[in-house]
């Protein structure tokens, strides 16, 4: 077997004296290609998904709140669909059947007990679809665990809606 040669260090094609002169000349000959620009400015947000930003950052709150147990699903029924809503109590029913099936093993960490802080939203984003949908993605901390939810907001007889939600 042979065993590879070891590799030989190769000095820099440019001592650092020479490249710092070549920096500089390079520089001044072509001023944006070296210096940092700022981008691209983004838009501002409409306020129309600003105030969807905030409807879904407070209804992210009330979800993670119905599936520890600490609000009834009926609180948040007027912005969601039935279909939505009904996701959402299956959901947090399974969760609390899950939950009371694991309470034997008191080792198990539980995400939704009681003694829980509120959750943090740390981020959420918005941007409109079509005059009538707006999708939203809302972060949240819950104290042990970071999720997402994702919402699709529709405008149903002059008042916008949550239609669909994803929560990861």
């Amino acid at each position: 077997m042979n065993s590879p040669a070891p590799r030989e260090h190769k000095p820099y094609a440019v001592s650092a004296e020479h490249y710092m002169l070549l920096r500089q000349s390079f520089k001044q000959a072509n001023p944006s290609v070296i210096t940092p620009s700022s981008g691209i400015p983004l838009e501002e947000a409409s306020s129309l998904c600003q105030s969807v930003e905030t409807m879904c950052s407070g209804l992210s709150i009330a979800v993670l709140e119905i599936f520890a147990g600490k609000r009834g699903a009926q609180q948040i029924a007027k912005w969601f669909s039935s279909e939505c809503l009904m996701k959402i109590k299956r959901r947090a029913d399974f969760t609390r059947r899950v939950l009371i099936a694991k309470a034997q093993n008191e080792h198990q960490h539980n995400p939704f007990t009681q003694d829980l802080t509120r959750p943090i939203v740390r981020r959420a984003h918005a941007q409109q679809i079509n005059e009538s949908t707006i999708e939203a993605c809302v972060i949240v901390e819950d104290g042990y665990r970071v999720r997402a939810l994702a919402f699709r907001v529709q405008k149903i007889r002059a008042m916008w809606k949550v239609v669909e939600i994803e929560i990861a």
